[in-house]
């Protein structure tokens, strides 16, 4: 595997009111367990691949979260952006990070365990909701959402990228330039300065990276758009959009992009982008379909090599228990004196009547789950694509307990109090 771990950033409140972001990095090579010949005994490729059956049957199974490893802090203050990080340099040994208020930093780590951290320059502005692009050496950060004025400060610093060399500009007082990091400001895309329109600019919809060189962001109204890092300059690649949801990674065994299906929730597809316009050559489903499951908060699909990708997603559910037990809805009296109550990312559940004694308390839970899946060629090369899901583990985030109102109505003497088991919320995948 090119890549072993996967991160996550996982925030935490502090005893005194800042924000604590601890990094664990999930051994993704456990997800993918050396495969027995099926049969052939030459070696080949047909040979080594997993049963239909045997691909098909990965179960969701609960995991521990890692260890936390670097813990990171962040100083309480008034920045509005969101925190970010993502990985730079080839060898994936490189943590780049943002905060709200434009402070960046660089985590280095080490082989060894030694790790370091190297305080960055600021960027210029603060990005509400930014995207992150690893091209070579540099991380290039754009703004996805649409400016609201007067909040941001200007279109000029709505792209920005951190890259190693001399500073753009003379040091003051005639010291010599030297080469370090530095935040440049670039030319925000032509569809932030030219609305075209009474809509206005519209959000990032899909972006990826094309070539060595080429940053493709698309939105729904004005098409698709490509940055070119070597030259500085953005061109329209089609009036077009891209076939994805989000963010899209490039697979080079197979030569295609991958990434979310924009109409099929928990579905990836791959897109030819050498196309034009780009077709769609498959579609695959990753996540098994339960009605009771509700959407997830956030989604994250990070590349791994060798065919091999990681599916990251955080769901957060509610759910009602009487006396320590899951409510039983299947009970036809309890059903008819029940009412229906709907809880935000969670599943509707009933709340217990009035002839019910037991106290009733609501389950918040906030978890992860993170899908191993490998795509396959035949060995002809004239059979579609497989995808093949390897492992499913779900690693629980936070647990809260409290006594609902119904319980607090019959029974004025007891106090529903939070039970909180931890408080951890995931915060960005890379």
């Amino acid at each position: 595997m090119s890549r072993r771990f996967l991160h996550l950033l996982v925030k935490k409140p502090t005893a005194w009111g800042s924000e604590e972001f601890a990094l664990r990095r999930i051994d993704m090579s456990r997800f993918f367990p050396p495969r027995k010949p099926t049969g052939g005994g030459d070696g080949s490729a047909a040979a080594d691949r997993p049963r239909p059956a045997a691909a098909a049957a990965a179960a969701m199974v609960d995991a521990q979260l890692p260890r936390a490893g670097e813990a990171i802090y962040r100083p309480q203050g008034h920045g509005w952006g969101r925190c970010g990080a993502t990985i730079l340099g080839g060898g994936k040994d490189k943590v780049v990070g943002v905060d709200g208020e434009c402070r960046s930093f660089l985590l280095i780590l080490y082989r060894c365990g030694a790790h370091a951290v190297r305080l960055l320059p600021a960027m210029r502005a603060p990005k509400r909701s930014p995207i992150a692009f690893t091209v070579g050496d540099g991380v290039y950060v754009m703004e996805a959402a649409p400016p609201e004025p007067p909040r941001m400060r200007g279109a000029e610093h709505r792209f920005e990228a951190l890259v190693h060399g001399l500073p753009p500009a003379p040091p003051r007082g005639g010291a010599t330039a030297i080469e370090d990091w530095h935040w440049r400001s670039l030319p925000a895309p032509p569809y932030v300065l030219d609305p075209g329109g009474d809509d206005g600019p519209a959000r990032v919809a899909a972006h990826t990276v094309v070539g060595d060189s080429q940053i493709w962001v698309s939105t729904e109204r004005h098409g698709t758009f490509s940055f070119d890092t070597a030259s500085g300059a953005w061109s329209k690649a089609g009036d077009w959009a891209l076939l994805f949801r989000g963010r899209a990674e490039h697979v080079p065994e197979h030569s295609l992009w991958f990434g979310f299906s924009p109409h099929r929730d928990g579905h990836l597809c791959a897109s030819d982008l050498t196309a034009t316009p780009p077709s769609l050559r498959h579609t695959w489903s990753y996540r098994p379909s339960r009605k009771d499951r509700p959407a997830p908060v956030a989604s994250y699909l990070v590349p791994l090599g060798g065919g091999r990708l990681c599916v990251a997603e955080l769901f957060e559910t509610t759910r009602v228990e009487v006396g320590g037990r899951p409510l039983d809805t299947n009970n036809k009296k309890k059903k008819a004196a029940s009412k229906t109550t709907t809880r935000r990312w969670g599943f509707s559940a009933a709340a217990a009547g009035e002839e019910e004694e037991e106290e009733e308390t609501e389950v918040r839970e906030r978890f992860a789950v993170v899908t191993g899946v490998e795509v396959e060629a035949s060995a002809s090369g004239k059979a579609p694509l497989r995808m093949a899901r390897r492992a499913v583990r779900r690693y629980v985030l936070s647990t809260e307990t409290v006594v609902t109102r119904e319980a607090r109505r019959r029974s004025s003497r007891r106090r529903g109090r939070p039970k909180k088991d931890d408080d951890e919320t995931l915060h960005w995948v890379f």
